[in-house]
């Protein structure tokens, strides 16, 4: 609101100096005036005011728009990436887990789960013209396999261990899973 007060303020004062300077130069200086009006040179006049002024505006408020939807969906991009570097730190921290580690690596995995519907959802939104799918679907399917890597399909949570190979496997899964989140962070920018 305060920038569309400063932008019309701005041009009713460009359009006062305009007319001061007009009246000065036709005070000062005798010009000649053609006596009849041209109504072509009027209307190229007219055209070429309106889009010098109005074409800019429209582009920038449009480039605006697509960089605030961009920003956004980064936003929640690097949220998700910094929920699975905490995973995979709890992971190989680990060699016999608490229940209460435990208990955080799964709600971790459902928040990401969470998020990536919601940036799905964005992106779905967010009409750009970048399609960000094969990315959204691989970290997808990398997250499911992470779950199924840490709590190998059982029933009860306390009743999970992470063994060399598991962890092993888990920072494969959270290299694939970091350089995926990198390649749409540099699709998005």
């Amino acid at each position: 609101m305060k920038s569309n007060k400063t932008k019309i303020l701005l041009y009713i004062s460009l359009l006062c100096i305009g007319i001061v300077i007009g009246i000065a130069i036709r005070h000062y200086y005798n010009l000649p005036l053609s006596v009849d009006i041209n109504i072509i040179d009027v209307a190229t006049l007219v055209a070429t005011v309106f889009l010098a002024v109005y074409i800019p505006e429209v582009l920038d408020r449009n480039f605006q728009e697509i960089k605030d939807k961009k920003d956004v969906i980064l936003k929640k991009v690097e949220e998700l990436h910094f929920l699975n570097r905490k995973i995979n730190i709890l992971v190989q921290s680990e060699i016999q887990p608490n229940t209460k580690s435990i208990l955080i690596i799964n709600n971790t995995l459902d928040i990401i789960e969470n998020k990536l519907q919601t940036l799905k959802t964005l992106v779905k939104l967010g009409n750009l013209k970048i399609n960000f799918s094969p990315e959204i679907n691989k970290i997808e399917t990398l997250i499911r396999e992470h779950k199924v890597l840490i709590f190998n399909n059982n029933q009860d949570i306390s009743d999970c261990n992470f063994t060399d190979e598991i962890k092993m496997q888990e920072e494969i899964i959270f290299n694939h899973l970091d350089h995926n989140f990198c390649l749409l962070i540099f699709k998005i920018a």
